[in-house]
């Protein structure tokens, strides 16, 4: 099966992103190991596993990814940033550190212009911050918005941040935005006063700079109401508090607009403050506070001796008038105390005050106004209008309606009083009327009682009614005034039952008033109702009851009439209002009703019991549970009962103990959720109420609620060692009952949730099964070792009966999961145990011995585990199984070198009986995976063991090396390269050995140390297509020129049976020599043509012919160089050599070669020549040529981009048959694959060398000719 290590799900996650992100170092490790992995692969989002392990701080694993080519570590995000930045917003310094050792680019921004520097101190990172600044971060670049780094830690408040970029010189302190807003004014504006602080402490900070729009930063800590800010500024000494923005608005103006008393007093404490600078508008801070209702702050400012409370803005618009405008009341009250208020201002349109509140509809802004003597309401704008005249302009009925009465009282008034005009005048005002009925009278009620005051003086005028509903009756009523009440009952057709807008009878004001005389007066008249009630159907007695009118309430209880059990809409009677007040005598004195009903519920379905228990009252509590009607268990909704809330939910220790004294108390009842009371208090830690309710004889300790668990379990979940220990002394607690969430019990809840004290207490009791496992067959130990709580673990050993060998439902035990979640100690004290079985077996076959040789934590467990000879089960004597393989054949040992873990794995190499060569499912052996992942030290030890194959192959052909070169572990491929017993040529029958897959991979590295090894053989290689060594690339790319192979000429005499796919061979020598060259060839992309020509028995003119062809074909501006590879007897054909050596020439030509090269001079050509034997020289040759006859094989250089590589024996000897010599085979081999002329010297001897039999002579040393200026490698 393929694995597609590269495979995306449908958000873009690679399973490499995922390790990346949750940290997983080993899984990132074996991806990274692996040549097909894309580590720059992102998700949807554009993140990438560098940037995931980056901001979350997986120090191990960015350093597993940035140690990779293949890694690029300034990648950007969509939004332009880099791992480094989200390493910065991360805040893990390794990751930073890392990261720029790898050369990561400081300098990359965002699309909003952010550096690291930047991330790093918007979110507060300090140790990030301190190490870019040490690294030389930029501390002057700005953001888009022209925000520097200092600007940012203001902003956000980030104190020891901006303590460390301050402590630079580089930084500007005064370094402003586009809106030219300084770092001083962001800090000012959020309220950081550390940051303000150490800014105004810098000597070059400007305190009284301003922004674009003419605000400095008092004006800034002034308008958002930071009173520590505003502070520190004004102790600057070069403040100017007076500064004002384009709109002319001071500190203080800000300051009073924005009802900041404390920063008000501030300012004003400041000797250089100006309180009376306005704005462009002409507003002042006075006129500003007044207009947005602040009455603290006009109060502060009146008592300012500069401040004009008569002072007028742009338009001539007053304090008042402003007040009176918006509707301040509180505003309008407080100025009119002031004696020097002018309240007949008016503005430039002739309009005051009055005028004003009657315009804009503000009715209680002109009662307000009409109390005050001064205020002249008669008064008119330029146009004449008064303010009715306003009122009814506006359409405003409810003004028109009160001026309209005002006025006409003013005229009767005025009419009525005779020559007296000034008492008659004081008559109406307020307090006189006050004084008059000895009753407080509301703002609301002052033009109402002149009504009842004009009744008594012109006769009963019952049927006119104000806004309210309520008639002048009901008014006198309200105001308890007897005498009054007892004239209007004497009027005949008296509605003594009338009702206001809000439903009340004057039984009911009465009542609600405690107006008791008036009361009486009224029940004694034959059509009072005691039925009626208001619109919250409430009666007269409710509302007595709510408003705790003790004597109105006696009086009404008196009544035969009164219902004392009525409800109201929402079904409470007067018994449960005054028990949720906590009124205790009118509770009382409803309880003596003889027809009371105590048990009547209302809202939620309470009793007037519950409502005082949920309330707190204890007093009422008592007196209700002593009544003899009370039914104390009455549930609400919920089901709760008194007890369930005094106890359960509140731990009314007062309560409770009055409650379980009654003889009908339910102290087992349960409520809607199944919980007792006892469970009640156990889960909310009344420990008292607990104690309690145990000492009841009727408890039952055991009940369960509805999710079966019992007030045991709720104490072991919260791990109240205090109540368990209380609970254990009663005799009936069960501690092995199970709930219904997972079967669990007590010990194993107390286990789970890590409560040791509970667990010790619990093993502590005989009756306990230590045993009992939940739905998923989890014990007690194994919860206790999944949470790592050794003490726990260790009060459920010292159980005589516990089995520590139970598995769960994944087949772990104790042991397993000990060592699979990393609690090394506890698997410890576990393996200390006589009775461990180290050899159980999870569902994954997984065990003990393979957990414990994953991670280097683990070492001393596996020791111990490898020390243990066997162990007594039962009557059988159990060896340790250190060969046991899991579910994918891995055995411990395969765990170790498949995870690194280097003393792991020696430890198992070092022990008896350890099986080295067993194959997991992927057919490999432990040396294969250390060999691949690049664990040395455990290669090293495998390669000590002498009856290791070390040249095991896997279904792909390859070794150990071969693995090793195929993922680029160069240290290794060197380690084993140098082992006696390690074929560097092992290979299947393909010819896959380890050169061919470092060449597929592109692992240059570990082909120049195979190539360097001397046993190496390259016909074992046997460099198949499409691969190309690359080498022979930059062979042809001659003098750097970027061309490309497109054209060959392959000239071979004999043929080496050459089959077009490069398979098909006839022989060793035959593939070594031609064939070789040619397969490669002849497989290169398309288009490339491939000429291959049999010298024997072709003429000159034949041979001269193709050449012309070939060449004609060959368009060097498109098609790139030109490869030529002459092999075997080249110079001889039926008419003779090859080569004539003409006596004229000044030196010898190769007629063959020269034709042919002259035709290619445009075209970079390299021409390889191989075995160029049976050369013939004529006789009249100079003696020079006789003497070196191997030189003439080159014809001069005609071009610069051309080369000639030649290579030739000094044996005699023709060619057998269809093969090459065995010389040319060797050096075609070594040729191909790239080494420099002294190397391919030295290897050709040393393989003509070993293939000579032992008999022959002493072979001929090879000649190598050149005209390369530069040696060829990769």
């Amino acid at each position: 099966m393929t694995c597609h290590n590269n495979l995306q799900d449908n958000d873009g996650w690679t399973a490499l992103l995922w390790a990346a992100h949750g940290g997983h170092t080993g899984v990132v490790r074996l991806f990274m190991v692996h040549p097909d992995t894309e580590p720059d692969l992102n998700n949807n989002a554009g993140e990438t596993a560098l940037m995931k392990a980056s901001v979350y701080g997986h120090e191990p694993v960015v350093r597993q990814l940035i140690s990779s080519y293949r890694t690029t570590i300034d990648k950007h995000h969509p939004d332009g940033s880099t791992a480094l930045l989200w390493a910065a917003a991360g805040g893990n310094v390794g990751c930073i550190v890392a990261l720029l050792n790898e050369n990561a680019n400081m300098n990359n921004v965002d699309k909003d212009g952010m550096d690291a520097l930047m991330w790093a101190v918007s979110v507060g990172q300090t140790e990030t911050t301190e190490v870019l600044v040490k690294r030389g971060a930029d501390l002057s670049r700005k953001d888009k918005i022209g925000r520097s780094s200092l600007l940012m830690a203001s902003e956000t408040g980030h104190v020891e941040v901006a303590s460390i970029l301050l402590q630079h010189d580089t930084t500007d302190v005064n370094v402003y935005t586009k809106d030219k807003v300084t770092s001083l004014m962001r800090a000012s504006e959020h309220g950081h006063s550390a940051i303000v602080n150490m800014l105004c402490k810098c000597h070059d900070t400007d305190v009284n700079v301003q922004d674009g729009q003419g605000r400095t930063a008092l004006l800034f800590a002034a308008r958002s109401g930071h009173t520590d800010c505003v502070y520190i500024l004004l102790h600057h000494p070069s403040i100017n508090p007076n500064l004002c923005d384009l709109e002319g608005h001071t500190p203080v103006m800000l300051a009073a607009s924005g009802g900041h008393e404390d920063v008000l007093n501030a300012l004003l404490s400041h000797r250089e403050i100006n309180i009376t600078i306005k704005t462009q508008n002409g507003f002042t801070a006075l006129i500003l506070a007044s207009r947005s209702g602040q009455r603290a702050i006009v109060k502060r400012l009146l008592a300012h001796p500069e401040v004009d409370i008569n002072e007028k803005d742009g338009s001539g618009l007053t304090a008042l008038a402003w007040a009176a405008r918006t509707g301040a009341v509180h505003i309008i009250e407080l100025l009119q105390q002031y004696q020097s208020l002018q309240p007949n201002v008016c503005d430039g349109s002739g309009l005051t005050p009055m005028i004003w509140a009657s315009r804009c509809n503000q009715l209680l802004s002109v009662k307000t106004l009409l109390r005050d003597t001064r205020c002249d309401i008669m008064a008119k704008d330029k146009t004449g209008d008064t303010a009715l005249d306003w009122a009814k302009k506006e359409n405003n009925k409810e003004i028109v309606q009160l001026l309209t009465r005002y006025t006409q009282l003013s005229t009767e008034t005025s009419e009525d009083t005779g020559d007296d005009t000034a008492s008659d005048s004081s008559w109406h005002t307020p307090s006189v009327m006050a004084y008059r009925y000895d009753d407080p009278v509301s703002d609301m009620q002052v033009d109402n009682i002149q009504d009842v005051v004009k009744l008594l003086e012109n006769g009963p005028y019952i049927s006119w009614r104000q806004k309210t509903g309520k008639t002048s009756f009901l008014w006198a009523v309200a105001s308890g005034q007897a005498e009054v009440v007892k004239v209007f009952m004497l009027v005949p057709g008296l509605d003594v039952n009338e009702q206001d807008e809000y439903g009340h009878t004057p039984l009911m004001v009465a009542a609600r008033n405690g107006h008791v005389e008036v009361l009486r007066l009224l029940l004694t008249h034959e059509d009072v109702s005691f039925s009626h009630t208001d619109w919250r159907g409430r009666s007269a007695l409710i509302i007595a009851a709510e408003f705790g009118q003790v004597r109105t309430l006696t009086a009404l209880l008196r009544c035969s009439e009164v219902n004392v059990n009525q409800q109201d809409k929402e079904g409470h009677t007067a018994l449960t209002i005054a028990a949720i007040a906590g009124m205790y005598e009118i509770t009382n004195a409803l309880l003596r009703h003889p027809h009371i009903n105590v048990n009547i519920t209302a809202t939620d379905r309470c009793s007037a019991l519950l409502f005082a228990v949920r309330a707190g009252h204890n007093d009422i509590s008592e007196l209700m549970i002593g009544f003899l009607k009370t039914d104390v268990n009455l549930e609400d909704c919920y089901g709760d009962t008194a007890l369930h809330v005094a106890a359960g939910y509140h731990g009314n220790m007062v309560v409770t103990r009055c409650l379980l004294k009654h003889s009908h108390i339910g102290v087992n009842r349960r409520n809607g959720q199944g919980s007792t009371a006892l469970i009640l208090a156990a889960k909310n830690g009344h420990m008292d109420c607990v104690k309690k309710l145990m000492e009841h004889p009727l408890i039952d300790v055991n009940q369960r609620d509805n999710d079966d668990k019992t007030v045991l379990m709720y104490a072991c979940i919260m791990g109240r060692e205090d109540i368990v220990c209380l609970l254990f002394s009663h005799p009936d607690v069960d501690p092995n009952l199970r709930c219904k969430e997972k079967r669990m019990t007590a010990l194993l809840l107390a286990t789970q949730n890590d409560h040791s004290s509970i667990v010790s207490l619990l093993c502590a009791r005989k009756n306990l099964d230590v045993n009992q496992m939940d739905e998923f067959r989890a014990t007690a130990l194994m919860h206790a070792v999944r949470r790592g709580s050794q003490p726990s673990v260790e009060a459920l050993l010292e159980r005589p009966d516990i089995n520590i060998n139970t598995s769960d439902v994944q087949g772990k035990t104790p042991l397993l999961c000990a060592l699979a979640d990393g609690h090394y100690d506890l698997a410890m004290l576990l393996l200390a145990r006589p009775d461990v079985d180290v050899n159980a077996k999870t569902l994954e076959l997984k065990t003990a011995l393979m957990y414990a040789a994953v991670f280097p934590e683990g070492l001393p467990a596996l020791r111990l585990m490898l020390a243990i000879s066997g162990v007594q089960q039962g009557n059988s004597l159990d060896l340790l199984q250190v060969n046991a393989a899991d579910e994918n054949l891995c055995t411990a040992l395969v765990h170790a070198c498949k995870s690194g873990n280097v003393e792991a794995a020696v430890a198992l190499v070092e022990t008896d009986g350890v099986d080295l060569e067993l194959l997991d499912d992927q057919s490999m052996t432990p040396l294969m995976w250390a060999a691949m992942l690049g664990f040395r030290v455990i290669v090293q030890a495998l390669l000590q063991v002498r009856t290791l194959d070390m040249n095991a192959l896997t279904p792909d052909g390859l070794s150990a090396l071969g693995l090793a070169c195929e993922c680029g572990q160069v240290e290794v491929v060197q380690q084993l390269a140098s082992h006696a017993a390690v074929d560097v040529n092992a290979g299947d029958s393909a010819g896959r050995t380890p050169l061919v897959a470092a060449l597929e991979k592109s692992q240059h590295e570990c082909v120049r140390v195979l190539l360097q090894h001397p046993a190496h053989s390259l016909s074992r290689a046997g460099v198949r297509p499409p691969y190309l060594p690359p080498t022979l690339k930059a062979m042809v790319n001659l003098y750097r020129k970027n061309v490309q192979v497109r054209n060959a000429l392959v000239l071979c005499a004999p043929p080496p049976s050459l089959v077009v796919d490069g398979v098909g061979r006839a022989g060793e020598m035959c593939v070594a020599g031609g064939g070789e060259v040619a397969s490669i060839l002849l497989s290169l992309p398309r288009p490339f043509q491939v000429v291959q020509h049999v010298l024997r028995k072709a003429s000159p003119e034949s041979l001269n012919t193709q050449l012309d062809e070939f060449a004609a074909k060959i368009q060097p501006e498109v098609e790139g160089a030109v490869i030529l590879f002459i092999s075997g007897e080249i110079l001889v054909t039926p008419e003779g050599p090859a080569l004539s050596l003409a006596s004229t020439h000044s030196a010898p030509t190769n007629v063959l070669l020269s034709s042919l090269l002259h035709k290619l001079v445009q075209a970079p050509t390299l021409v390889m020549l191989l075995d160029a034997i049976s050369v013939k020289i004529d006789q009249a040759s100079s003696q020079s040529t006789h003497s070196a006859p191997y030189t003439h094989i080159f014809p001069p250089l005609l071009h610069p981009s051309m080369a000639i590589l030649g290579a030739m024996s000094r044996e005699r000897q023709q060619v057998v048959g269809s093969r090459c010599s065995l010389f040319s085979g060797v050096v075609a081999r070594e040729l191909l694959h790239g080494v420099s002329l002294a190397q391919l010297h030295q290897r050709v001897n040393l393989a003509l060398t070993s293939h000579s039999s032992p008999t022959s002579a002493t072979p001929l040393s090879a000649t190598l000719l050149s005209n390369l200026t530069q040696d060829w490698l990769f």
